[in-house]
Order: C-alpha cells, then sequence, then structure tokens
C-alpha cells in the first residue's frame, strides 16, 4: 500500500510542524506584547521579565527546532506520497511551487531557530526576526495548501491562509507562553508582586487573544467559503465533516476563554486566583492540541473542487496539482 498524504505518519509529521510553528509564534508574541507591555507601564521587575523572557526563548528554541527536523521528514514523506521513494522529489524542488514553498519554510525555521538562539530578555530586534522567520513558515504552509490551489482568489486567500496561521498563533501560542513561562516567573517573585504581576500579564494578554480571534473567525469564514463553497456541502462532505469538528472544539476554547476573560479575570488579585486561571488556560490549550490535531488531518483532506479536479489529473494523490501534491 503505497504512503499516501493523510497517512498516520504524515499527519503526525503535520500535527508536529503546526504545534512547533504555534510555539515559535506565540513565544516572539508573547514577549513582544504581554510581557513588554508589563514592564513598560512599570510592573514587575526586571529579574520577572528576563526569567519570563527567558523561558519563552526555550520554548521558541524547541520550536524551532522540531520545525527545522520536521521539515526534511515532511519533505520525504512527500516524495513518498508521490513517487513512492524517499528523495524521488528533489529534482522538483526549485521546479514547482510545492517545492518553493517548502524551502521557504526550511529558510524561515532556521531563521527564526538562529534569532531565538540570540535572544536576550526584552530584546526587540532578535524576537520580531524569529516571529518574521516563524510567519515565512506560515506563508509556506498558505503556498503548498488549499489556499495556493483555489480557482478564485488565490492571492487574497493564500494571505487569508497565513493570516489564520499567524492568528492561531498568537491566541494558542501565546497562552501557552503565558501559562509555561509568564504566570510562573511571576509565581517566583517576590510575595507582595506575585498576583499583582501575574494578573497585569493576564490582562496584557486578553487584547491579543480577542484581536486573534476576531482574525481567525474572518479568515476561517473566507476559507470555508472559498473551499467548499455551498451550506450543502459542510455536511455532505468529508472536509466539511471534519470543518465542523473543528469549528466545535474552537468553541469550546473559545468558550473557556471567555470564562477566563469574564469570570476568572476580573477576580485576579490573590495568588490562588492566579493559579485558577492558569489551571483554565491549560484546560484550553488542551483543547487546543485537539484543534492542532484536527487541522493536521483537515489540511491533508481534498476539498469539494479539488476531488473534482483531481479526478482529471493522472496522480494517485487527490491534492496533486501540477504533479506536486499541495493539498498538505
Amino acid at each position: 500500500m503505497p504512503f499516501v498524504i493523510d497517512s498516520a505518519p504524515y499527519t503526525a509529521i503535520r500535527f508536529a510542524l503546526y504545534a512547533a510553528l504555534i510555539a515559535v509564534l506565540g513565544a516572539s508574541a508573547f514577549v513582544l506584547l504581554p510581557l513588554r507591555r508589563v514592564r513598560g507601564l512599570g510592573l514587575g521587575s526586571d529579574l520577572f521579565a528576563e526569567e519570563a523572557a527567558g523561558a519563552a526563548r526555550q520554548i521558541a528554541i524547541a520550536g524551532a527546532t522540531v520545525l527545522v527536523l520536521a521539515l526534511p521528514a515532511r519533505l520525504i514523506a512527500q516524495s513518498l506520497a508521490i513517487f513512492d521513494a524517499p528523495f524521488d522529489i528533489l529534482p522538483a524542488i526549485a521546479s514547482t511551487s510545492w517545492g518553493r514553498a517548502w524551502l521557504l519554510q526550511l529558510a524561515g525555521a532556521l531563521f527564526a531557530l538562529v534569532f531565538a538562539v540570540r535572544a536576550r530578555a526584552l530584546a526587540v530586534l532578535p524576537w520580531r526576526a524569529t516571529g518574521l522567520g516563524a510567519i515565512a513558515v506560515a506563508l509556506g504552509f498558505a503556498l503548498s495548501g488549499h489556499a495556493a490551489a483555489a480557482e478564485h482568489l488565490s492571492s487574497l486567500a493564500v494571505a487569508l491562509d497565513t493570516a489564520h496561521v499567524v492568528a492561531a498563533g498568537a491566541w494558542v501560542g501565546t497562552l501557552a507562553a503565558l501559562a509555561f513561562a509568564g504566570i510562573p516567573a511571576a509565581m517566583r517573585g517576590p510575595a507582595e508582586h506575585r498576583a499583582s504581576t501575574a494578573a497585569a500579564l493576564v490582562r496584557a494578554f486578553s487584547p491579543v487573544a480577542l484581536a486573534s480571534a476576531a482574525v481567525l473567525a474572518a479568515s476561517g469564514v473566507f476559507a470555508a467559503w472559498d473551499q467548499l463553497g455551498t451550506i450543502g456541502q459542510v455536511v455532505a462532505t468529508p472536509y466539511g465533516r471534519t470543518l465542523l469538528v473543528k469549528l466545535a472544539l474552537v468553541a469550546v476554547m473559545a468558550a473557556i476563554g471567555a470564562v477566563n476573560w469574564r469570570v476568572l479575570t476580573p477576580k485576579l488579585g490573590t495568588e490562588e486566583a492566579c493559579h485558577g486561571i492558569r489551571r483554565s488556560a491549560v484546560r484550553e490549550l488542551a483543547v487546543a492540541v485537539l484543534v492542532i490535531a484536527v487541522t493536521a488531518i483537515l489540511v491533508a483532506m481534498p476539498t469539494h473542487d479539488e476531488q473534482g479536479r483531481s479526478s482529471r489529473l493522472p496522480s494517485r494523490d487527490s491534492g496533486t496539482v501540477t504533479g506536486v501534491a499541495v493539498a498538505d
């Protein structure tokens, strides 16, 4: 049985890539937005900022390292999916859109890793460079996925697909950095400042989460319209039904986030309340892991339009365009 883009190993590679990308985007956004905002207001100590940024740096380095390692695995998996051979795709890398997108991703991942290693405390330049490298990886996904295969408004589809992934990183990734870097660093500070510092971080994160959710919603609606066309396709196609599962999980995430924002955040002021909102954030992240897993499956599934086109192409891969699969 040939290796295909919807096989479990290839799905696992995509899951690792998306999770790592979200981690890098989130670590960068956390330092550049909530953490710098809190320090700009004179809240928290320099030691707290250094500890929080240092933990975020470790998250970024780990994520970028996974990207650098998983991208060659993705290349091998893609070659197996098309040619049943691990390296037959190499001659096509520079001459196909999928190959050029993969090269962009590899360059972006290496760029992010180099600058994540160089990042120190709240220094803006290396953190911005790390984020830019991660955005290049997100753009590569758009250029090698459903958005690039769109028959209409493909440039807009690519731009919005990139924005969708970046917004996911700004929401989920920054939440992860807040839960595993920011709040723990605040809780290690002087007892009299722990709760106020953690509360300031959470409040600084809220606008980032709300803006990211808005971008996710807008770009997601466009993607659904572009890839499904009609409401009927939502329940009539495997792609549409899988999308509904993803939307249901995102709704659970949004509900947990709403409770955090409207119920738990106003109660911040004690260490116990800060630990409580961190536990809620971890629950939200657990649901986010499921969303990423469903996304890793969804991006390899042909849309209704692609099914029609693939039936006219001499390839066993339903996501193949001009001889190279782009549905992943």
